[in-house]
């Protein structure tokens, strides 16, 4: 089965938005904050929901962040296999 390339995957646990995957940025290691991102990118209530209930309203004792995956109906394709 052929995969499509990774897509970049974005911090969205500060302002900076730092890269994370495929290539982590830098500054990524002197970042005080755990890595939160949503993959793939663009679902914007999605985003919204996990950066003010998660992120701003609570303060939480992770030390390492976590990617959450929209496993929403326009991504599902993503997921499938073709065989």
């Amino acid at each position: 089965m052929m995969r499509k390339p990774s897509q970049i995957v974005h911090c969205i646990s500060c302002d900076l938005s730092c890269q994370l995957f495929p290539d982590s940025a830098v500054r990524v290691q002197y970042c005080h904050n755990a890595a939160f991102s949503i993959w793939p990118d663009g679902n914007a209530f999605l985003k919204k929901g996990f950066i003010e209930k998660l992120l701003l309203d609570r303060h939480n004792h992770l030390s390492s962040g976590f990617i959450f995956v929209d496993f929403s109906f326009p991504n599902l394709r993503r997921f499938t296999d073709l065989q």
